[in-house]
This record gives structure tokens, sequence and C-alpha cells, in this order.
């Protein structure tokens, strides 16, 4: 998870199993710009993926997603709460 310096917004940075990460995105960045994946484009990245699978290549997915204020407000309260742990150890 990082902080946007820009907007202070917070983004949730995921990594694992391809096909798994894929499933679940529905936007793709093609270098230019953010595009829906398409049907066609799904199928042809699961056909690559397990191309290089049979050639006995270990595919990783990443994806990020921009986090909810809800979750965002407990993130900065679970940063709160640290911050004032912090500060009565150090006392």
């Amino acid at each position: 998870m990082a902080q946007d310096k820009r907007n202070q917004k917070y983004q949730a940075f995921i990594r694992g199993e391809a096909i798994t990460v894929l499933n679940n995105c529905t936007d793709f960045w093609n270098g230019t710009e953010v595009i829906p994946i398409i049907d066609k484009l799904r199928s042809d990245i699961k056909a690559l993926v397990k191309q290089w699978e049979a050639d006995d290549f270990d595919s990783i997915g990443f994806s990020y997603k921009p986090v909810t204020e809800d979750f965002e407000a407990e993130i900065k309260n679970c940063l709160i709460i640290k911050q004032r742990y912090s500060k009565s150890l150090a006392n």
C-alpha cells in the first residue's frame, strides 16, 4: 500500500498468480493508456500465460487499485493508534 503524494490518496498494490490477478481486473495499461479488458484481450493474455507455463516459466500478475474512502479512514485510524502507542513506549 502506498500514498500518492500528488493527491494523498492510497493505492493498494497486488502481486499474485497471473491468471488469478487477471480474472480480478477490469482494466489494462497498454503502455499509453488504461483501457477496458475485453474478452478477446483476456483470452489472449491467458493463452500467453499458459504458453509460458508450458515452457516452464513462472508467471506473476501485478495490479493496483485505489483504496476506498472507508478503508482509507481505517488506515488513518491505525496510523494514529500506532503513533500513540509508539509515543507511550518512548515515555
